[in-house]
């Protein structure tokens, strides 16, 4: 897998100068293609591939009315108390942890872990020939 668009966290958006940027993001997935495919040469007998889990989680992001996610520019502050699925609005947060697309500073949702592993697994099976 990729590295998901690092460049578009919660403190990323809020800063002038991200870190990672964008550019770093494509130069390291560019990266990973370039040397996924040395090793694929270099080794005929295996199987290398690279799922793009940027793309996906940026089609998120950029549509999350689509997936059922209202917000991807900030996290739930209660996103790790014990009850946060039932008592959100106690942690000041307006909508369930399931409509946020971060669940904290550079870590995605369950809602988007789900979404992320169904796109995964239809594009494992197209890999296999199923």
């Amino acid at each position: 897998m990729n590295l998901p668009p690092l460049d578009r966290t919660p403190a990323n958006q809020k800063t002038t100068s991200p870190s990672p940027n964008v550019t770093q993001v494509e130069w390291y997935n560019t990266a990973l293609e370039q040397h996924a495919d040395a090793f694929g040469k270099k080794h005929p007998d295996s199987n290398v591939l690279v799922f793009d889990a940027h793309s996906v989680l940026a089609d998120i992001l950029d549509r999350p009315a689509k997936y059922g996610i209202t917000n991807t520019t900030s996290v739930c502050a209660g996103y790790n108390q014990p009850d946060i699925a039932t008592n959100y609005q106690s942690y000041g947060c307006p909508v369930p942890l399931s409509q946020y697309f971060w669940f904290d500073s550079g870590h995605i949702t369950s809602r988007v872990h789900e979404i992320l592993a169904e796109k995964l697994g239809r594009t494992l099976k197209s890999w296999r020939g199923s």
